[in-house]
C-alpha cells in the first residue's frame, strides 16, 4: 500500500471507475488523478504535493471505495451517481439545508431534490400519478435544490454532461 493506505484491489477499483468516467467523456483525466495514487509522497511531483483533491477526484474515490451502494464500474447508473456526488462535493453538500439521502447507500432517486423517470409499470392514472422518487437508481430528470444553501465554486460541468441526456429541469438557488 502507498501513503494513502491503498491496497492493490483499491487501486484497481479506483482505476476502473476513473476509466469509466474518462471513457464516457464526462470528466477529463486531469481532474481525476494525480500523477500517482501515492500523490503526497516526497518523490511525487511538486504539483501533486501542493494540489488539493478536486470534487471529481473525491467523487471517483467515494464511488470506488466508500459508496455503500458498491456499484460495479459498469453499472448503468454509476455515471449519474458520480455526477451527483461531484455536485454534492463541489457545493458543500454537508452544509446544505437538506441533504437527506445524499452520499448514502440509498438509490439516487431517493436523494433530496432528485427526481427520476417513473418506474416501469407505474400507473400514470393512479392516485398521485407516477412516482419520480423511490429508493433505487434511475434516470434523473429533475434536480430541485432551490433554497438549499448550495455554495462553493462554479457549478461542476458534470451536472450537465452526466445528467444531460434525461435532465429537463435544474432548479438550484
Amino acid at each position: 500500500p502507498g501513503s494513502q493506505g491503498y491496497t492493490e484491489e483499491d487501486v484497481k477499483r479506483i482505476e476502473d471507475v476513473i476509466e469509466r468516467v474518462v471513457d464516457a467523456n464526462f470528466t477529463g483525466r486531469a481532474k481525476l488523478v494525480w500523477d500517482s495514487l501515492d500523490e503526497k509522497e516526497e518523490d511525487a511531483p511538486a504539483s501533486n504535493r501542493d494540489r488539493d483533491p478536486t470534487p471529481q477526484m473525491l467523487a471517483a474515490h467515494w464511488i470506488a471505495l466508500a459508496d455503500p451502494a458498491e456499484l460495479h464500474p459498469d453499472d448503468e447508473f454509476l455515471l449519474q451517481r458520480y455526477g451527483l456526488a461531484v455536485l454534492f462535493l463541489a457545493t458543500n453538500g454537508t452544509s446544505w439545508s437538506n441533504n437527506d439521502g445524499w452520499m448514502t447507500e440509498r438509490g439516487i432517486c431517493s436523494w433530496h431534490g432528485v427526481r427520476c423517470q417513473p418506474l416501469p409499470g407505474d400507473d400514470p392514472g393512479a392516485k398521485g400519478g407516477q412516482r419520480t422518487t423511490y429508493d433505487a437508481d434511475g434516470a434523473v430528470t429533475r434536480l430541485v435544490l432551490e433554497k438549499n444553501g448550495l455554495s462553493g465554486g462554479p457549478l461542476p460541468v458534470e451536472v450537465f454532461t452526466v445528467l444531460a441526456e434525461e435532465l429537463v429541469v435544474l432548479d438550484l438557488n
